[in-house]
């Protein structure tokens, strides 16, 4: 969906002007967002996992849907306590038993269940623990592979595939149907394949085991230790991960062939189909190979998995397009097989592979921070791999203007918007989080000099907003990229923690040869009484009449003021090359051309 974006560029005098416009017609309302009424739905700060010792037994292979599961949690007391509290949806919990690290027997009640928050409470009879101490919870629990394409599931392809019209409209598939078993756990379902902490900030390690019949091959994140036959069945174990959030989990259980390619330094990409479109994936492989090492040497942060698994499912979640799990990336089948935008797609993903999984946004406001440099990543990416495709230039005309498109109703939310029950954190996977997020990071880029913004991501280890403030402030004051008297939090803050967008209106004064600058927020019904109540730090440039410098995008000051005055012996221009997240007006008496620039990292 193609949506042009038009730059009108006002000549008078020596004073050029560059608008940006939209017409209201094309603009949509959001709908209202799934609130929380219900009280907290976080986990209590009284213990944390350490690591998982996770065994799945599943029977895809000949169409079972019943799995079962034994997890062993090693939980670090963080408070005193006789409780440890645990995610799990759709489980049915077998046994559990609680030990200290010296394998003694610790009596627990039965676990009691709070359905509505998805929690089970282990409580002790007797013992209270002590912050430091180190127990060992494990839980024996069956359950049915999920239909609906999240958490463990079940999924298929048909051998010998025909596609034939009913005659009513309908295609119907013939074949013989192959089932496979696959994961999707974010945001929030890890919690439906087993008892987890299924928070993102509370990383622990993994070592998985996976039974199944030995005709079917297993993955997940890690590359195989060993892998044990016994009559028809398989065991499959995974070296262990390093920390790891549960929704970057995966694994999955197919008779799936693969091509594969390994680096000169060994490093190991493979990509897993049904064994019928092997032959569709020497290009992705090819451009997965580049991809990853462009990131890698352009973030000077290496990729710090040992192997990088890609997979095409047949049935993925309807609002997604591929899933960044950490070292097996999975994908709705067509857009890894068919989409001709498939380098934009996996240059998203492994682009997660650094913002995502290795630096993780504590808590689900700032899934900005993910997706918002996830989606810059993307573009960077293809420009470095496919530099004729002006991608720059497709993310203004379309993704940019889908998120004014979004954010100019009074119902937007700010980028740091606090979520905490499922529906509500799922409801915000929206074109805020990812376009927006991306545009105003995309202009901060810009505004702090693209050396600097890459110097503050390749210090930014932390997981909240802050963080990556503290890490930029750093970087552009150690290369004068910003007056040593302005902060990068208050600036950022006005972008990340208000709703909307700014609309400058500039007017000139013939009188005394100035130029008012004015903003408000715009909005595209009525004028909302917020309209005035807002402000933002905006980059801006300056040029003359004879020296228009349209590939420097440097600001030449920021707009924070109310009513700031300008001289109008030289001209303005808000944002060379669209870079700037905003809208302008002007109240100039002009003659108007259209030009449309050339838009450029």
């Amino acid at each position: 969906m193609a949506r042009l974006i038009l730059v009108f560029v006002f000549m008078f005098s020596s004073i050029f002007i560059n608008i940006l416009v939209i017409s209201p017609l094309h603009l949509r309302k959001t709908s209202s967002s799934v609130g929380d009424n219900e009280g907290t739905y976080r986990l209590p700060n009284n213990t944390k996992p350490e690591a998982y010792d996770l065994f799945i037994s599943t029977d895809i292979a000949d169409g079972v849907f019943d799995f079962s599961g034994v997890v062993k949690i090693n939980v670090t007391i963080i408070e005193e306590s006789n409780q440890i509290t645990l995610h799990k949806y759709g489980l049915d919990i077998q046994t559990a038993d609680l030990t200290s690290t010296e394998g003694e027997a610790i009596p627990i009640h039965p676990p009691q269940y709070d359905l509505r928050r998805d929690f089970v409470i282990f409580k002790t009879v007797n013992d209270i623990f002590a912050p430091g101490e180190t127990i060992i919870l494990e839980i024996k629990y069956k359950a049915k592979l999920r239909e609906d394409n999240y958490g463990f599931y079940r999924s298929h392809y048909y051998i010998d595939e025909e596609n034939i019209d009913d005659g009513f409209d309908n295609i119907i598939t013939y074949g013989k149907k192959r089932w496979l078993a696959t994961t999707h756990f974010e945001p929030t379902y890890a919690r439906r394949a087993f008892p987890c902490y299924d928070e993102p900030a509370l990383k622990a390690t993994f070592d998985i085991q996976i039974s199944h019949s030995s005709n079917y091959t297993a993955i997940s994140n890690m590359p195989q230790m060993e892998r044990k036959i016994s009559g028809s069945r398989a065991i499959t174990r995974f070296q262990q991960s390093p920390l790891m959030s549960t929704y970057t989990v995966a694994f999955i259980v197919s008779d799936f062939s693969y091509k594969e390619k390994i680096g000169s330094n060994g490093f190991r990409h493979r990509i897993y189909a049904q064994p019928d479109k092997i032959d569709r994936l020497t290009f992705v492989l090819e451009k997965s190979e580049q991809i990853l090492t462009t990131l890698s040497n352009y973030l000077e942060v290496n990729y710090t998995l040992p192997k990088m698994d890609q997979a095409a499912i047949p049935n993925f979640p309807s609002f997604a397009a591929a899933m960044e799990n950490w070292g097996l990336i999975t994908y709705s089948r067509p857009f890894l097989l068919y989409d001709e935008e498939v380098v934009i797609i996996i240059s998203h993903e492994f682009a997660h592979q650094w913002f995502g999984n290795l630096v993780t946004p504590s808590w689900w406001n700032y899934l900005w921070l993910s997706e918002g440099l996830a989606t810059l990543f993307q573009l960077i990416g293809t420009d470095l791999v496919q530099p004729d495709r002006q991608i720059f230039t497709k993310f203004v005309r379309n993704e940019m203007h889908s998120a004014f498109l979004y954010d100019a109703s009074f119902r937007s939310q700010p980028l740091n918007a606090y979520k905490e029950s499922p529906a509500a954190i799922k409801a915000d996977f929206d074109d805020i989080v990812f376009y927006k997020s991306s545009s105003v990071l995309r202009m901060f880029m810009h505004a702090f000099t693209e050396n600097s913004f890459r110097k503050g991501l390749n210090a930014y280890k932390a997981v909240t907003d802050i963080d990556l403030f503290e890490s930029l402030e750093r970087a552009v004051k150690e290369d004068g990229s910003l007056d040593k008297e302005m902060s990068v939090k208050e600036i950022f803050s006005s972008w990340s923690d208000q709703s909307g967008f700014p609309l400058l209106i500039v007017t000139r004064n013939y009188s005394d040869n100035t130029i008012q600058i004015t903003q408000e927020r715009y909005f595209h019904e009525a004028k909302h009484a917020e309209a005035n109540l807002t402000s933002w730090w905006i980059p801006y440039n300056f040029d003359t009449a004879n020296n228009i410098a349209m590939n420097d995008t440097r600001p030449d000051g920021w707009q924070k003021e109310p009513n700031p005055k300008l001289s109008s012996q030289r001209s303005i221009k808000t944002g060379h090359q669209t870079i700037g997240y905003f809208l302008m007006d002007n109240k100039l008496d002009s003659i108007a051309f259209f030009m449309m620039n050339e838009i450029t990292r």
